[in-house]
């Protein structure tokens, strides 16, 4: 973080952003975009729509999987972008995703969806608050479970697959990103 630079290209606002290896994938107003080999200083954008340029609000990556929302399916390519597949439709949409491991996470209204291996095989869960959606998924200190964050509810931690969630934190309190660093 001591020199920044910008970064120009074709679209107007950028939603999210996701380095794995050394590609750098960009969800975008105008689509998802990868600028291949952007740790090296190359910056040239290249189109990765599995979509046809509609808005791609979020974008995640492991490694293995590069996996987006469309606002109302998860999308995913194991192959860096050049193939796509629908790996989930929740009814309502998909409000957030993010990958923790080998697991997805995609929150939707009523519901809160684990994609295990990768996105392979769905699973739906409770939220943690009932009337609220998870904004954000992030690994658990320990190395065991996840934390959950809720915008206007907090922060909580399930052990077990999202099948039982804790409060930890201040009850109530406005989380709008989470972020784990170096397991703390």
């Amino acid at each position: 973080g001591r020199r920044w630079e910008p970064v120009a290209g074709p679209w107007s606002r950028v939603n999210a952003t996701v380095l794995t290896g050394a590609d750098l994938f960009l969800a975008t107003d105008q689509g998802l975009w990868v600028i291949d080999r952007f740790t090296s200083g190359r910056r040239t954008p290249r189109r990765v729509d599995p979509e046809s340029g509609d808005s791609i609000p979020e974008v995640e990556a492991d490694g293995r999987l590069i996996a987006i929302s469309t606002g109302q399916t998860v999308r995913g390519s194991r192959d860096g972008g050049r193939t796509w597949q629908t790996l989930l439709t929740p009814p309502g949409g998909v409000w957030s995703l993010d990958i923790v491991g080998s697991t997805v996470y995609a929150s939707a209204p009523g519901a809160f969806w684990l994609g295990e291996h990768d996105g392979t095989r769905w699973v739906r869960r409770a939220q943690a608050m009932s009337e609220s959606v998870a904004s954000n998924v992030g690994r658990h200190p320990s190395g065991r479970g996840v934390l959950v964050s809720v915008a206007h509810g907090g922060v909580f931690a399930t052990m077990d697959g999202a099948r039982t969630y804790r409060r930890i934190g201040v009850p109530g309190a406005p989380v709008h990103d989470l972020t784990i660093a170096q397991g703390r």
